[in-house]
């Protein structure tokens, strides 16, 4: 329903029955060539998904990363078109409104300065738009944990450190994104997933590594 069709989409197939995956391909077939679709064998998880997608498949470092997850949609119709306008400005990294049917009252104040200090600082929130370019300046470590890559958070794994590197980030307080979850939390995974973001808080901040090696 995009007012802009000048965009491709990578889609990633986590290993999911054969059912689901014919019926992923059926429904996104007619994108012909603005369509690659990849469909595991076994599962990768979401951040090496990411990386794949990201880093691999998609080469061009000025192209403009948007995310958007299969549960989820672009709200508005003018939300690519709204990207786009971003970019011209010379925005590297664009966040937008969610509205969630879930918690109508939510409201979401990104903090581009001190994400780390503010458990992230909402800067995970969707809509999140950033250029390629910042996603591959990420080290492997800032996406990982103990050696392996992560299988959760990897909002805040990956938006965290994409702020302290953006020189130029816009926030937009307009719904352009539908998140509606088709899974719950259970105490459990909350308190896993707080665990995660924790040790992801931890991890040294990419602006403190850039002074540290000026310096040296």
């Amino acid at each position: 329903m995009q007012s802009d069709q000048e965009f491709g989409v990578i889609i990633l197939d986590d290993a999911s029955s054969f059912g689901l995956q014919q019926c992923l391909y059926e429904e996104t077939a007619w994108l012909g060539s603005r369509l690659t679709l990849v469909r595991h064998h076994l599962p990768q998880g979401r951040m090496r998904n990411s990386v794949l997608a990201i880093r691999d498949l998609c080469g061009d470092p000025d192209a403009c990363i948007v995310v958007v997850d299969l549960d989820d949609a672009l709200a508005d119709p003018e939300a690519i078109r709204g990207v786009r306008r971003l970019k011209k400005q010379g925005y590297d990294v664009m966040l937008a409104a969610p509205f969630r049917p879930d918690v109508l009252t939510r409201f979401y104040t990104p903090d581009f300065q001190a994400p780390r200090s503010r458990f992230g600082g909402d800067v995970w929130s969707h809509l999140r738009a950033f250029e390629n370019r910042l996603f591959d300046q990420l080290p492997d470590d800032a996406l990982q944990l103990d050696g392996e890559w992560l299988r959760q958070c990897d909002d805040y794994a990956i938006m965290i450190p994409v702020v302290e590197l953006t020189r130029s980030p816009v926030y937009v307080p307009e719904y352009w994104y539908w998140r509606e979850r088709s899974t719950g939390h259970d105490s459990r995974e909350k308190a896993s997933r707080d665990v995660t973001i924790m040790k992801l808080l931890a991890k040294p901040s990419l602006i403190q590594l850039d002074k540290q090696t000026a310096l040296e």
